[in-house]
């Protein structure tokens, strides 16, 4: 039993050997972590076999034991407790040693994952002191320290993971009062200050964060009254249970410093840097003195950084150093030796180092363990199309972005606080560039080993997923925000069905943003129903209804706007954003528009959006028209399209494909009515008669006739635009999408 038990845990360590050297690429450092602590755990059962000390004390109350109830009490004994199935199995006190040690290095290879990815100079510094001997000493044995120490690193782990309290933290927390319940408190305590306090998470969010903590602290409640011997909660029962703990700073142990003579402040000095080398009476107070004359050096240098440089104080940081200090003021109410001070040294040296380094560090997205890669053709739908969206998920996973124009991807990546990897990727048929770029998404990728990769746009999504299949990604993941080939013929429409196959056979799932698009995929045999779904009511994105609001501008702004355009105060305006292409229904609206002008000069009709001559060109008459016609306002490409809309009385959007056309949602939650297209996504915004109308695609004379009902009916125009907004919040809101996007990928890790 003793064999197999030696050969699961070489087996663990290995495992988590090869998966740190994936992770860091770093042998000599994880080879120096493993030897340090595997002599450590050598000596640590030396000194306690010889010295009959409190880990062998451990084990033979649990080999004494007639029944593991008897050892079921908060404490010493729980250790004896969970132990006790092991000892009657006949494993000797050596291989249980072997496995604290053995979760204890877990922990501390768990804290070093979180240094890699950080871009300070502190790093390393940090790093350095993950090889203090007396931490592993302390933590290598059968020992309490050893696994509060593992279940510390587990809820830091899940900590820098996600914004609400996980399973994993609840039990560790849970098995953490029962060894050492003070230290419950105090990481309770913080726990509440980060995600109640400091954590931005959403309402549903806030309330199972504070169900969890109060249930908590109820269930607590009995372990403490035991542990802490009180028969009624009250304040002058707590202030005699500090006094009678303050006691034990006056039994001066076994140590070269008189504690007796010491305040508050001087106990809490010698728990952070003492002994120091005029304190040393043998070799391990020699050796434990180097480390704290380094960790004092370490303090000064954090407090020069301070000073000069700037600090960043995130929640997982703010956690780390809270938890720290209260650990480190209330160990100084009770210590009353130098070896318990280096003892209980490990519950905090670790993480306030981790936590001073973080401070000073910008990256933070790449503390979690899972990553993803998003990809578009070009950045600017990484902008707008995803706008926030990364920015989002990276609380939760780390997140990469990948696409083409490396300057404007890196603007893109930096908003969205992530990391980008340039591929030069085109939106045009290019085959020799696309091989080129499946080559270098595959290299990209088998380095960086991603749980995830989702890409949008047709040629992102060809390479992406063709890459990432070859490249074995286990969760390939495709949304469709529009068929190209809808609106193709001949031979294009068979090589454009070809690619649009092949993407979708690559990927592991497709994620139609409409559900009309949805049916057009399944009816053209282009995917498997099993393998398509629509997010939510369907869009890619959602729309942020607090940025897309009226609020923000006052109307004086907007007139501003108005005389900038030179528009009066009697205009009717017709807006339209997006490409001046064909696709678009750019031609189909001009001829509307013209035909409308001639009776009503009032009407203007506003155009923001670049042309794309190169791809799909307007007609030359209608190009014309545009350049020449006083009533069509062309203002291009704008970054702000808002006080546009706010500037506009109606949106038309006589597309011939979409997706799910964001600047629809956009009008909407701008209040402006819209005139679509019968086409997907835009028939599934836009409800006839109530936020907007629905006209035919590519039909000049019924999109006319709708365009001039907007201009001569007041009433019907009032009572569309006071529906406008409403009709986009209570289906699209940004947040709602983003967290069924979440849900997706949370459920990923549970196949």
């Amino acid at each position: 039993m003793n064999l197999i038990l030696a050969i699961l845990l070489l087996a663990v360590i290995s495992y988590y050997f090869k998966l740190m050297l994936d992770k860091s690429n770093n042998l000599l450092l994880l080879s120096c972590i493993y030897i340090i602590h595997i002599l450590s755990l050598f000596f640590n059962y030396k000194v306690n076999l010889e010295a009959k000390l409190d880990s062998y004390n451990f084990y033979t109350m649990a080999l004494d034991a007639d029944s593991a109830f008897i050892l079921l009490q908060p404490g010493s004994r729980f250790i004896s407790f969970l132990i006790y199935p092991l000892v009657k199995l006949n494993i000797e006190y050596l291989t249980l040693s072997c496995l604290f040690a053995t979760l204890s290095l877990i922990g501390f290879l768990k804290i070093i994952k979180l240094f890699f990815p950080l871009d300070t100079k502190l790093k390393k510094i940090g790093m350095c002191f993950m090889f203090f001997p007396s931490l592993h000493f302390w933590s290598s044995g059968l020992s309490k320290e050893a696994l509060v120490f593992f279940f510390m690193a587990l809820i830091l782990e899940q900590t820098a993971k996600a914004k609400t309290l996980s399973l994993v933290t609840v039990i560790s927390l849970l098995l953490i009062l029962l060894i050492r319940p003070y230290l419950f408190i105090l990481l309770l305590l913080s726990l509440c200050v980060k995600f109640l306090v400091f954590e931005t998470v959403t309402r549903k969010k806030l309330i199972k964060n504070l169900v969890s903590f109060v249930l908590l602290g109820l269930f607590s409640i009995p372990f403490l009254k035991f542990f802490l011997k009180i028969k009624v909660y009250s304040f002058s029962e707590i202030e005699k249970i500090f006094n009678k703990i303050n006691l034990y700073s006056v039994n001066t142990g076994n140590t070269s410093i008189n504690l007796d003579r010491t305040n508050y402040l001087d106990r809490i000095i010698i728990v952070l840097f003492r002994p120091l080398f005029f304190d040393s009476v043998n070799f391990y107070q020699l050796l434990v003195s180097i480390e704290n004359a380094c960790f004092l050096l370490f303090c000064v240098l954090i407090t020069y950084y301070g000073i000069k440089r700037k600090v960043i104080i995130d929640s997982l940081t703010l956690y780390l150093i809270l938890s720290s200090v209260l650990i480190i003021l209330f160990l100084s109410t009770y210590m009353y030796n130098l070896g318990l001070a280096s003892r209980m040294r490990v519950m905090f040296l670790p993480f306030i180092v981790l936590g001073m380094v973080l401070m000073f560090s910008s990256k933070k997205t790449s503390l979690h363990e899972k990553k993803i890669i998003r990809v578009t053709t070009i950045p600017l739908s990484l902008e707008k199309l995803l706008g926030g969206q990364m920015s989002f998920m990276k609380e939760f996973y780390e997140v990469k972005a990948v696409s083409s124009d490396n300057n404007y991807l890196q603007k893109v990546a930096q908003q969205e606080g992530v990391e980008a990897y340039h591929i030069n990727l085109t939106r045009k048929i290019t085959p020799f560039k696309d091989l080129v770029a499946v080559w270098r998404m595959y290299r990209f990728l088998k380095k960086e080993k991603p749980f995830i990769i989702h890409s949008h746009t047709p040629k992102a999504g060809l390479v992406s997923m063709l890459a990432a299949k070859l490249a074995r990604v286990p969760n390939r993941l495709h949304t469709v925000a529009g068929l190209p080939l809808l609106e193709s013929t001949g031979a294009k429409r068979t090589l454009l069905d070809v690619v649009e196959k092949l993407t979708y056979k690559c990927a592991t799932k497709v994620y139609p943003n409409s559900n009309a698009l949805k049916n057009i995929i399944v009816n053209n045999k282009l995917a498997k129903n099993t393998k398509l779904k629509v997010i939510g009511h369907g869009s890619s994105n959602g729309i942020n209804l607090d940025y897309f609001n009226s609020k923000h501008f006052s109307i004086k702004e907007i007139e501003k706007l108005k005389s900038k355009l030179e528009i009066s105060e009697n205009d009717f305006i017709y807006i339209f954003v997006g490409r001046i292409v064909k696709d678009k229904g750019i031609n189909e609206l001009v001829e509307s528009f013209v035909e409308i002008n001639k009776d009503n000069h009032h009407a203007k009709l506003l155009l923001v959006g670049p042309f794309e001559t190169d791809l799909d060109p307007i007609k030359a008459h209608n190009f014309k028209e545009i350049k020449e016609n006083n009533n069509i306002i062309e203002v291009g490409f704008v970054n702000d399209v808002r006080p546009y809309f706010l500037a506009s009385n109606v949106l038309v959007f006589p597309s011939y494909r979409e997706g799910f056309p964001n600047v629809v949602l956009q009008a909407g939650a701008m209040g402006l009515p819209s005139i679509v297209s019968n086409i997907n996504g835009c028939n599934e915004i836009i409800e006839e008669n109530k936020n907007g109308v629905i006209v035919p695609v590519k039909n000049v004379f019924e999109l006319t006739n709708k365009m001039k009902e907007f201009l001569l009916s007041e009433a019907f125009y009032l009572k569309l635009k006071k529906q406008a907004r409403s009709s986009v919040e209570n289906r699209y809101d940004q947040t709602y999408i983003w967290e069924e996007i979440l849900k997706e990928y949370k459920e990923l890790e549970n196949v």
